[in-house]
């Protein structure tokens, strides 16, 4: 058994922020908290079934250890349903465009705070409801729902006006 591990799962086609600058950025604030880079895994997935397999491998090395989600919501969503029967501590780095479950967790707190904070192994706690319809975890914040109505809208006007987009 390793000392406490850190597994940072990227979904491949998440995020916009340059992969190799998030890599360099966790590398280096591990070295600042004085971790082992041994410790440390910076990995792809392209399916639920690719970050199963590395869960399951990354939990076998270490019994104290942390998965983090390294996108957007669906990210979030995808591994945090593949954490729920594990001992594995869950972390979010958000990478997506618009990160509402991060936010509605964290605030406006930045990547580099964020990759500090999970380092350091300080937690927040959040709740999971089952829908057994779907044999699937969702995790929730409270919302009135216009956030929602802001992204229809937007979407909807960029469909309106493709010369938006870029």
């Amino acid at each position: 058994m390793g000392n406490k591990g850190f597994l940072f799962i990227f979904y491949q086609a998440a995020g916009k922020k340059k992969k190799a600058d998030i890599n360099a950025l966790v590398l280096d604030r591990a070295s600042k908290a004085g971790l082992n880079k041994d410790d440390i895994f910076l990995v792809y997935s392209t399916s639920k079934a690719s970050s199963q397999f590395l869960i399951d491998r990354f939990s076998e090395k270490y019994r104290v250890g942390v998965v983090v989600a390294c996108g957007g919501d669906g990210t979030v969503h995808s591994i945090g349903n593949l954490m729920i029967d594990t001992a594995l501590t869950f972390a979010i780095l958000p990478l997506g465009t618009g990160n509402d479950f991060y936010a509605g967790l964290y605030g406006n707190r930045s990547v580099k705070d964020q990759i500090d904070h999970i380092f350091k192994g300080k937690t927040s706690e959040t709740d999971a409801i089952y829908i057994p319809e779907l044999d699937l975890h969702t995790m929730n914040i409270l919302s009135v729902g216009a956030d929602a109505n802001v992204v229809f809208q937007a979407n909807d006007f960029k469909e309106k006006h493709k010369f938006l987009q870029k």
